[in-house]
């Protein structure tokens, strides 16, 4: 049979299609979104009205409909332990998700295409329920440009004085994640409607009435979840099980350096031709190199070599999972691969994402700036791997040679073609301009601050009748087109009964400056030299399913209060976590039963420059570490190196914020820590995001410690 034409058929098939991106049709942050008030009103009915279906309903021919808000969240990627359209999963798995692949980025965009396919044609059938004029005008236009919002999680959402040193408050929860009601106007109705906010929690349908018509129900026994969780889903519980909002603020605050950092050395150059970022590392949490899926290993110590390149597009995508999903006493949804995919539709999916549409936004971003790297042949898995169970036709499944173009499957951001030298250089312009400010502990540049955070105050979805009038829907982005940087607004006119989508582009002049040489107040002294910056890093081994699901490795300077576990991530003197993202052992997953198996060792990275501003003895403000603790002199190895060994400590907790520890136990689970440092040439006009020299190992910082460098099974019982 002929592929079908619109996405409406395809759904009739069980196929997913193209959501076809224009100039007025591309995925927007969510706060960007939220400036379309029409749009936003669909949004938000259709992912109500996706939530409430009936997840055992049959379509018309009498066969289950697979398109529910339950079977794909679920179902696909975890619990309920369902064959999606009699798909077949490996060994009776739960869900078909990739993690620990490296189809993993691939995979994703899939996902997320089927996801806003299914959004679409319910945005589609909401605007045909409008029959008055001009609201049927209004509304139909509304869902031509409709496309999922992405959450890039570190934009600035709140408005701080600007300051030599970055306020941390900056960041934070956008606020229609946070809001437990919005305001919708529904078909045909004079008045606005106060509902429960669908981006808020999902409701699950009710077990017992999906036991009754042969629906597999979610195993709740193999998550550690307060009761409630099994009625919503939960994020950042606090000590009684429920949502603690004010918590998962707290925690996107005090992350939101370092884990920046982490996302601008995934996408940074290495040695000028980023030779050392091979497909392998940047997809996933493996400790593997190209060709033969084997570490490489030091001829010298004949131990695998520690690699500082390490942060992957997976290991950031699971510290979100983890910041969001860990709780005090017990774990939300986000930290349990059974579960998470249900609350995922929920707060990142549908929602936006600091997952899967910002994981598909940050895999286009990675492509357009290396364009030559690509999902390898290997003999676990290839380009022509099946993403299963994404169906193209009756007769195949997508594969990644498939979705290579992000335009594909509907991205139309951050480019619309492949880009030149020209439009990689104004690419790599925008991202030091969007990320390097925070990377660097300092105010976003005014280019920034002037567009956020956004002016929400015309949100008809969160202030209702409150809104600030606003005389036209308007969404404004930059994008990337035919190599030209520009500043996209998208008007809606909507006088009359004929409304019109205005697209203007204006060119955007972001110029890169050497900030060594141009914002000296930036870098204190014994920083830079010769434009040159240290950067001081953890690198991250332990085995993946070492322990009973997820947990976090939280690294400290100083001293560590060990009786609030619970909130590491939030205390100050916290460097930063690596989140593992891990089943538990009883989990039916196939491919987490073959990792854990082969001892998979999982591998990340965590900056430790940014917090090391703080304790220079040039550091002269009256806030941040203790006096006594100001000593460093310079961020020459000279000087860090003896800081570190004096001062750096690390603990585990898994995802309900119980302590890992016992020398044992942490003997067993391989865990690893070994501290490096790269010399980072700072941005120039030639090179835009500057480019990262080779990595030096110290050793010394963290040897003979319980978890340190060379503390393996192997080593401790010779010892």
């Amino acid at each position: 049979m002929a592929a079908p034409i619109g996405i409406k058929e395809a759904q009739e098939h069980n196929w997913v299609a193209q959501v076809v991106p224009t100039a007025a049709r591309a995925r927007v942050e969510i706060d960007e979104f939220l400036g379309d008030n029409d749009m936003t009103n669909l949004y938000l009915l259709a992912l109500e009205a996706m939530q409430k279906e009936d997840p055992t309903k049959s379509v018309a021919n009498g066969n289950e409909d697979w398109w529910t808000f339950y079977s794909i969240s679920g179902g696909i990627h975890g619990s309920p332990p369902e064959d999606w359209d009699g798909i077949p999963k490996d060994l009776d798995a739960v869900g078909y998700c990739t993690h620990g692949a490296l189809v993993f980025p691939t995979w994703h965009r899939v996902y997320i295409a089927m996801f806003e396919q299914a959004m679409t044609n319910k945005v589609q059938d909401i605007a045909d329920q409008y029959t008055s004029e001009p609201e049927r005008t209004i509304y139909k236009n509304a869902a031509s440009r409709f496309r999922l919002p992405f959450w890039d999680p570190f934009l600035p959402r709140n408005r701080v004085n600007p300051s030599p040193v970055l306020n941390a408050g900056i960041w934070g929860v956008p606020k229609i994640l946070a809001a437990k009601t919005v305001y919708v106007k529904r078909p045909n109705s004079s008045t606005l409607d106060p509902i429960s906010n669908p981006l808020y929690q999902f409701e699950f349908p009710a077990q017992d009435v999906l036991r009754e018509k042969d629906r597999e129900p979610v195993d709740w026994s193999r998550t550690r979840l307060a009761p409630q969780g099994h009625e919503h889903t939960i994020r950042s519980p606090s000590s009684n099980g429920s949502t603690n909002v004010n918590e998962f603020n707290l925690r996107i605050q005090r992350e939101g350096q370092s884990t920046s950092t982490k996302l601008w050395k995934l996408l940074s150059r290495y040695n000028t031709d980023n030779s050392s970022r091979t497909w392998e590392a940047f997809s996933t949490h493996w400790l593997l190199d190209h060709p033969s899926l084997t570490p490489t290993i030091d001829p010298r110590t004949r131990r695998p070599i520690f690699r500082d390149t390490s942060i992957s597009l997976e290991s950031w995508h699971d510290d979100i999972h983890v910041l969001v999903g860990s709780g005090a006493r017990f774990e939300g949804h986000m930290a349990n691969p059974t579960v998470a995919g249900i609350y995922r539709e929920n707060i990142t999916k549908s929602n936006a994402d600091g997952e899967i549409s910002n994981i598909d936004r940050l895999l286009a971003i990675y492509q357009a700036l290396y364009p030559d790297k690509w999902v390898p042949a290997t003999e676990l898995q290839n380009d022509k791997t099946p993403l299963i169970p994404f169906r193209k036709t009756d007769d195949g499944m997508w594969d990644s040679n498939d979705v290579r173009d992000w335009k594909t499957l509907g991205f139309a951001v951050p480019g619309s073609q492949n880009l030149d030298s020209e439009g990689i250089t104004k690419l790599e312009t925008f991202l030091n301009e969007y990320y390097s400010w925070a990377t660097e502990g300092s105010f976003p540049p005014p280019s920034v601050a002037e567009k956020w955070p956004r002016d929400l105050s015309h949100s008809v979805a969160l202030y209702g009748d409150k809104a600030t009038p606003a005389a036209k829907p308007r969404v404004r982005f930059d994008a990337l087109e035919k190599s030209g940087l520009v500043t996209r607004t998208v008007t809606v006119s909507t006088a009359g009964q004929d409304p019109k989508i205005e697209v203007q582009d204006q060119p955007k002049q972001v110029v890169v400056q050497d900030a060594a040489t141009n914002n000296p107040s930036l870098y204190p002294p014994g920083t830079i030299q010769d434009g040159t910056l240290p950067t001081w890093n953890a690198s991250i081994r332990i085995l993946k399913f070492a322990f009973e699901g997820s947990f976090s490795i939280h690294l400290f300077i100083g001293e560590i209060d060990d009786d609030q576990s619970s909130s590491y991530m939030t205390r100050t003197n916290e460097v930063g976590f690596s989140g593992i993202f891990a089943s538990p052992p009883d989990a039916p997953c196939a491919g987490c039963a073959a990792q854990r198996e082969s001892g998979l060792i999982y591998e990340d990275s965590i900056p430790i420059t940014p917090s090391l501003f703080a304790y220079l003895c040039s550091n002269d403000s009256a806030d941040g570490p203790p006096v006594e603790l100001r000593t460093l002199e310079s961020f020459a190895p000279e000087h860090v190196v003896p800081f570190l060994k004096e001062h750096l400590d690390w603990r585990l907790v898994d995802a309900a914020s119980n302590s890992i520890d016992g020398e044992e136990r942490l003997t067993e689970s391989r865990l690893e820590i070994a501290v490096s440092v790269r010399d980072f040439q700072m941005p120039t006009q030639g090179a835009p995001m500057g480019v990262y020299g080779p990595a030096v190992t110290y050793r010394e910082v963290t040897e003979g410690r319980i978890g340190g460098y060379g503390h393996t099974p192997a080593a401790a019982s010779s010892a």
